[in-house]
């Protein structure tokens, strides 16, 4: 595309039309290859414990304590990028549809994004109760899970004239957690459109009895 780029530039008779046409298609190509890919920097590895969040509420939020809380005997959480997103929600759908395993093995899921949890309610179409985390976007614990921009430019805007800050989102990824917090399996898709189908992450359930 670059060497079509610089052939187009250099015949000066086309004028500003392919001019414009040229940097629109770049701007587009940036987005698709760049934007919508996250770098996934230093993350809790496997056989540690997963790390104490912050919520949107100002809290903590700790595997640990879920897991007694709802005495499970392992968590499954799921970082959403955004109920705008439709690969998420359609991972939301996969999730639902599988909860007849998760309830077999006593694995709580757990939803975490930088949204409401009003946003998420409405989409979950099965009958368990996920628990839903709103993560803190400013909070430095938080920012490996979240990217800051990772917004598309049309909710960003809408964001910035809302007052808000819609701009950031979270990395996509999955997490199988024992009842103590440990990693025991997790899934870094490089691109939020392969966050992790419902029948990959159910085949990793079996990992909690090895």
């Amino acid at each position: 595309m670059s060497g079509l780029a610089v052939t187009l530039l250099t015949d000066v008779d086309r004028g500003l039309p392919l001019y414009l046409a040229i940097a629109n298609l770049f701007v587009v190509l940036v987005y698709l290859f760049h934007l919508s890919a996250f770098r996934q920097p230093a993350m809790p590895p496997v056989d540690g414990v997963f790390p104490t969040l912050a919520t949107g509420g100002g809290q903590d939020w700790n595997a640990a304590d879920s897991a007694r809380r709802e005495k499970a005997a392992g968590l499954l959480l799921v970082f959403l990028r955004g109920s705008f997103c439709a690969d998420s929600r359609a991972q939301l759908s996969q999730l639902a549809a599988m909860e007849g395993e998760l309830h077999r093995r006593r694995v709580q899921p757990v939803l975490i994004s930088t949204e409401s949890a009003d946003h998420w309610r409405p989409l979950y179409t099965g009958e368990m109760v996920p628990e839903i985390v709103e993560l803190c976007p400013a909070d430095k614990r938080n920012r490996p899970f979240v990217a800051a921009g990772g917004a598309p430019a049309w909710l960003w805007m809408l964001g910035r004239l809302a007052g808000s800050g819609a701009g950031a989102v979270c990395r996509p990824s999955c997490w199988l957690l024992d009842d103590e917090a440990f990693v025991v399996w997790r899934h870094l898709p490089d691109n939020y459109r392969l966050p992790g189908s419902g029948e990959f992450i159910r085949g990793q359930l079996v990992r909690l009895e090895e």
